[in-house]
């Protein structure tokens, strides 16, 4: 009994463990498989229920809540501006990336070697680096956090605009198919800012007095535009109020909302579509997979043991 009560005590935390992933395993694998077949009907029913149409030809009333498949040049509105650094672009989004130089703790279970600013703490060695980071790093959780400071937050915020209208032809895009823009493209000004204290090197804005010796606290930034105008695009989606594209939804209660770069046959798009779907469907399986493994090695071992 004794033996069988100290067995019990030294494998009940690996049991629960063990456990809950057979339980997460199962239930990824069981709401996976029905989420496949969902979607596979879905994508059949939606396949069947598409019309090709013309997004250059008058609007058809008839084609209210139908969905349909176009392809054609995208067209924005009023420009996306980032005005301080003279950026100005015809797209659907304009992306910045802003990045601070700061303190990066590193650590080692041994001294390789002598590094800048080494710090020896319980058998560990802290070394201290600098860097672009494009997040924000607390140095108050360091081993060292007195002599390698950063600061608290970004003076300015990575941030993403997007279009006000973007069309294609006479139909319009609901921002649903907006966001689904990511094929972004570095893009840079032609003129340097006005602002003297802003340096352009190499396609990235410095906030700097050197851009060759940067200080903790400095901070670049890079720009970057998806939907260019004027590029060919792919859309699936459902007509509303006239000349809108909005999601559509199959009797499985499915959003069908496809964007795909360049100009595509209706059959292609699902084709692609469905290949995305597959490839989603196999990375949750061997999630599940690898859940139900972590539980059955476990157990074995916990059996062996005793």
């Amino acid at each position: 009994m004794p033996n069988t009560t100290s067995w019990l005590r030294s494998v009940w935390p690996s049991t629960v463990i063990s456990t809950v992933l057979l339980i997460l395993g199962s239930g990824l694998l069981f709401w996976n498989e029905g989420r496949s077949v969902k979607r596979n009907f879905s994508l059949m029913e939606a396949l069947n229920d598409a019309i090709t149409i013309d997004p250059n030809s008058d609007i058809d009333p008839t084609f209210s809540k139908r969905l349909v498949h176009f392809y054609g040049q995208i067209v924005t509105g009023e420009p996306l501006t980032e005005p301080e650094y003279n950026i100005q672009v015809q797209a659907v989004k304009l992306k910045r990336k802003v990045q601070m130089y700061q303190w990066v703790e590193e650590t080692i279970e041994h001294n390789y070697g002598q590094s800048i600013d080494i710090m020896d703490r319980d058998e560990r060695t802290y070394y201290y680096t600098q860097s672009w980071e494009d997040h924000l790093i607390n140095s108050r959780l360091f081993s060292s956090p007195f002599t390698h400071r950063n600061p608290e937050n970004f003076p300015i915020e990575s941030h993403v605009q997007l279009a006000e209208t973007v069309y294609i032809g006479k139909y319009e895009l609901s921002k649903d198919l907006k966001i689904k823009f990511d094929d972004f493209q570095h893009i840079s000004s032609d003129q340097r800012p006005d602002d003297p204290t802003i340096k352009l090197h190499q396609g990235f804005y410095f906030h700097s007095n050197d851009v060759f010796n940067p200080e903790i606290g400095d901070l670049r930034l890079l720009f970057s535009a998806a939907g260019m105008e004027g590029e060919y695009y792919t859309v699936v989606g459902c007509i509303e109020e006239g000349n809108k594209i909005v999601p559509y939804y199959t009797s499985y209660k499915t959003q069908i909302n496809f964007l795909f770069a360049g100009k595509l046959k209706l059959t292609e798009v699902f084709d692609r579509q469905h290949k995305t779907y597959r490839l989603e469907s196999w990375i949750s399986r061997f999630i599940g997979w690898f859940d139900e493994y972590g539980f059955y090695r476990v157990m074995l071992t916990n059996h062996i043991y005793r």
